[in-house]
């Protein structure tokens, strides 16, 4: 039986900068600087204890009496991806080896939409889409499965609930990439490239 492989999705394998940065020159276009971007998503959150992409749109078109051609905007963002160049890749040559799960905390309905935008699904097993924190999903197995994840957090909790290997990465454009881990036995590497040379598997073994 081939080892669990849980695998992040923002900012592991989704490029969350660039989906927010599309965002930005989205409301940009219909006069919504980042400063006041920034403060209605806070508003989001605060009440939802979360960001959902449909309430934002609800909210510019309701609240701030945007065009409702932002809609067809809106659209496009959700229905491109925003994988890094090196996920697609990853993801096949960790098929033969491991058993993949998609593992990720978010809105149940936007999370769903990114990952549908990406068409990865036929990469996994199976996903899980949580809305707290990664290490405590009753239908995870912690111990003996392998965990990567850009949060430190999370890869701490992982290593706090016994699983039997970590993995973070630290992508440069990362906004968690300089803070440093407060405890031992998780491995960094800062690219999905250096990831596969970690678990063993090189660079002339590729399927591409």
């Amino acid at each position: 039986m081939k080892e669990k492989f849980y695998i992040d999705f923002d900012s592991t394998l989704f490029d969350s900068n660039k989906y927010l940065h599309e965002l930005n020159i989205i409301c940009e276009k219909y006069k919504i600087n980042k400063l006041e971007l920034d403060e209605i998503t806070n508003k989001i959150f605060k009440h939802h204890k979360d960001f959902f992409i449909d309430d934002l749109l609800k909210y510019l078109i309701e609240e701030k009496h945007i065009d409702n051609n932002i809609k067809e905007d809106f659209k496009i963002l959700e229905n491109t991806s925003f994988l890094y160049e090196d996920s697609i890749l990853f993801l096949k040559n960790i098929q033969n080896k491991y058993n993949p799960i998609l593992l990720t905390c978010g809105n149940i309905s936007n999370q769903q939409k990114k990952i549908d935008a990406c068409d990865i699904k036929k990469y996994f097993s199976n996903i899980i889409i949580t809305p707290g924190n990664k290490s405590t999903v009753q239908e995870v197995e912690y111990q003996n499965s392998i965990f990567l994840d850009n949060n430190p957090k999370e890869v701490e909790r992982f290593v706090s609930v016994g699983a039997k290997r970590v993995i973070r990465i630290k992508r440069d454009t990362d906004k968690y990439s300089k803070i440093p881990l407060k405890i031992n036995g998780i491995e960094e590497y800062s690219s999905l490239y250096e990831v596969l040379e970690g678990l063993g598997i090189k660079q002339d073994e590729y399927l591409l």
